[in-house]
């Protein structure tokens, strides 16, 4: 139950408990943001290792359409992560893409 001044109110055990959101603490930590998948032409790029994102891919010339699938670890309000790539060699500036 909320009340007027944005404390909750909950049963418990021994009765009932008042928890104010006002002093909740946010998580100030950067969540990790990781690679979960690689797509060449709109398809699933599979390798042979378990690692499946090392540090250099490559590609012949002709497999050029390519998409990277990621996530930030962060379970509080994913919502609102905001994501950026840049390519060596390939974009000069960061590449805004939103909170997906």
């Amino acid at each position: 139950l909320r009340l007027s001044d944005e404390r909750v109110v909950f049963g418990g055990i021994g009765g009932f408990n008042i928890l104010d959101t006002e002093e909740l603490t946010t998580n100030k930590k950067e969540p990790v943001v990781q690679l979960t998948g690689i797509r060449l032409f709109n398809e699933p790029y599979n390798t042979d290792t378990s690692s499946v994102f090392e540090k250099e891919l490559i590609l012949p010339y002709n497999k050029n359409f390519l998409s990277f699938e990621f996530a930030a670890l962060d379970y509080e309000k994913p919502q609102q992560n905001k994501y950026a790539y840049k390519m060596v060699g390939v974009d000069e500036q960061w590449v805004e893409a939103g909170n997906r």
